[in-house]
Formats: structure tokens, C-alpha cells, sequence
């Protein structure tokens, strides 16, 4: 398997579960970034799919049997495409099932889901409705109403299968350092995804759109300075209200400063630890 993971540090988190779930790590690769050197000396910039494949095949091609790549979150890893514009993401994502396809490996992507209270769950997820049309498959994870420490995994379309029934786990601790493991049932579940997702809307509380929006705001400036009007445009489509969005800038103690001078300026965000990517 091929990790690409903008969300947890792979030493301290991502490590520890897979040891806690018997996985084998000697057939995992974590692509965490790509280093290189110009004239004013080393540096590090994270993966951009857009120009960035081969480096994600060469990790394919050094691991060994490897049979699927996890993308998560994948709007982390879209570089400077605009993941609203539906030929954008399919121009970005028609290569990578090219590749998945000639290397015979599933892409799993990883992506939030957007605030909006109504219409189907095959709109919730964040950006363009390409993400999930191009998917041969996509789940919704989301908490039981019944049971707080409940997950379901539901289906919102299969291309390969049936697709009417779902999955239900919890998430327990294990071995001496208690760390967390997926217990999968044994039975499926028969709960819609839709009425999992409009509970799930009902009773989110505020502190948790603030926890989603610092998310949001962190994947969206991960490859640098985005135009403030831009960051609240995108958020605005994904259901994160300006208050919330600001929120989440003082949260993560964005940089705010002037780009170019008169009617052509511009207020552009930064995270406070960027550094600029070499071009």
C-alpha cells in the first residue's frame, strides 16, 4: 500500500494504529513529500497530483505487491486545481485512474463532507461532483444516532455491486497503550444514508462546524497563499458560513497580508508555518 497523508503524523499516529491493527508495515509506503535542492538549498513541498504522478508511481514500483494507494485527504494533494470546477477534477483524476488502472491498484480518496442541511448525500462531499462521479464507489462514514460510539459506513453509489446495505464499526482500544482499533460487526445495516446524514445535521453541534472549518481552512491553504475572497467563495460552497470561517483563521493563526497595490490588489491567507513551494 501507498499512503499519502496531509491529516495525522505518520511516527506518532498513523504508525501505532497499524501496529495495533497487525497490519505489515514493511509493504506500506508513506509519501509524505518531495525533497529537493536550487540555489538557495534544500527543500521539502508536498505532493501536487496535478504535476506530481510520477512520484506516486516510482512508490507504487518500490512497494512491494502493492494493490492500493490512500489519498487523504485528496483535496490536500490537488495542488493549484480548483476543486469546485468539475473539468479541473476530472482532468486531475483521469490520470490517476490511468495509472490505478495500467499498476492494477484501487485509489482510495479521503474527503470531508460539506455543511449544506439538505438534498442527497451524493452532494455532501466537498468540491466538485466530480469526486464522487468519477468513483467506481463511495461510502459515507457518519455516528449512529442511536449510539454515539457507533460508526456506519453507508453506501451513496456502487458501480461494481449492490449497493443497499451498509457497514456498522466502533472504534476500541487495544494492546497496552490503548491505541484504537476499527471492531467491525458481523452483521449489515440497512440504515439510508440520507436519513443518517440529515441526523447528523440536526444535532451537529457548533464547536463541531468550527473542529470541520479549521479542517477545511488547513487542506485549502496546504500548497499556499490562497486570495481571502477565493478561501470564503469555496467556503461558502461547501456550507461553511464567513463567521464560522473566521473562526477558524483566528484557530489556526492564519496570515493575512496585501498582494499588489490599487484596484489589482488582493488580501491572500497563509498558514502561519508555510513555506513556499520551489517551482
Amino acid at each position: 500500500m501507498v499512503l499519502l497523508s496531509a491529516e495525522d503524523d505518520i511516527a506518532d499516529t498513523v504508525r501505532p494504529r497499524l501496529d495495533a491493527a497487525g497490519a505489515e508495515v514493511r509493504r506500506i509506503f508513506t509519501l509524505t513529500g518531495i525533497c529537493g535542492s536550487d540555489e538557495d538549498g534544500g527543500y521539502q513541498r508536498s505532493i501536487d497530483l496535478s504535476r506530481d504522478l510520477a512520484y506516486v508511481e516510482a512508490a507504487i514500483c518500490q512497494t512491494p505487491d502493492c494493490r492500493m494507494v490512500v489519498i487523504d485527504p485528496i483535496t490536500a494533494y490537488l495542488g493549484r486545481t480548483d476543486s469546485h470546477k468539475n473539468a479541473e477534477i476530472r482532468g486531475l483524476l483521469a490520470p490517476l485512474s490511468e495509472l490505478a488502472g495500467r499498476y492494477r491498484v484501487a485509489v482510495v480518496a479521503v474527503t470531508h463532507l460539506n455543511k449544506n442541511n439538505v438534498g442527497p448525500a451524493i452532494y455532501r462531499s466537498m468540491g466538485s461532483l466530480a469526486f464522487v462521479a468519477a468513483a467506481r464507489a463511495t461510502w459515507v462514514v457518519s455516528k449512529d444516532k442511536e449510539n454515539s460510539h457507533r460508526r456506519l459506513m453507508l453506501p451513496i453509489k456502487n458501480n461494481l455491486a449492490a449497493d443497499v446495505l451498509g457497514l456498522a464499526y466502533s472504534i476500541e482500544p487495544y494492546g497496552p497503550n490503548d491505541d484504537p482499533v476499527v471492531v467491525w460487526e458481523p452483521e449489515p445495516v440497512e440504515v439510508s444514508v440520507d436519513d443518517a446524514l440529515e441526523h447528523s445535521n440536526g444535532e451537529r453541534e457548533k464547536s463541531g462546524a468550527l473542529s470541520e472549518a479549521v479542517d477545511w481552512l488547513r487542506d485549502a491553504l496546504g500548497n499556499g497563499s490562497v486570495p481571502s475572497e477565493e478561501l470564503k467563495r469555496q467556503a461558502r460552497n461547501d456550507g461553511i458560513k464567513d463567521r464560522t470561517l473566521e473562526r477558524a483563521k483566528l484557530e489556526l493563526k492564519i496570515k493575512a497580508h496585501r498582494e499588489g497595490f490599487g484596484e489589482s490588489g488582493q488580501w491572500v491567507w497563509t498558514l502561519p508555518d508555510h513555506r513556499p513551494p520551489n517551482f
